[in-house]
């Protein structure tokens, strides 16, 4: 015959690994997967190209002149004012806005210039090559 003590801790300890059990799956189901690093984000050193950023009153005063366009998933076109001056032809009236302007495709993630050109921007938004 089996003693009462011996069916009682064989009792308790298929109940504690029952109870374990039960835990451990909880504790799994519960658990996400950890979640992948952000990305790096990318920076491309544009002093290179002869960008020397903005002073705080044009950026202040929201006329910057600058822009930044994707080409394609390898390729940027970054124009901006290089804040040069140029020669205006005689033609040219006081009432027009023509400034300089330097555009240079880079290539990602490496910043390599592609191509690059100083123009002309005239009221009309056409660029001409000097």
């Amino acid at each position: 015959m089996v003693s009462s003590s011996t069916t009682t801790s064989s009792w308790l300890l298929r109940a504690f690994l029952f109870v374990l059990g039960m835990l451990s799956l909880t504790c799994s189901a519960q658990t996400k997967p950890a979640d992948p690093a952000p990305p790096t984000p990318l920076q491309i050193d544009l002093v290179k190209i002869g960008y020397q950023g903005l002073s705080a009153q044009v950026r202040l005063s929201g006329d910057t002149h600058v822009s930044l366009d994707y080409l394609d998933p390898q390729h940027i076109l970054l124009t901006y004012n290089p804040k040069k001056l140029f020669q205006r032809s005689p033609d040219c009236p006081p009432s027009h806005n023509d400034r300089m302007i330097h555009a240079a495709v880079l290539e990602l993630p490496s910043g390599n210039i592609v191509k690059e050109l100083n123009g002309i921007c005239t009221t009309r938004g056409v660029i001409c090559g000097p």
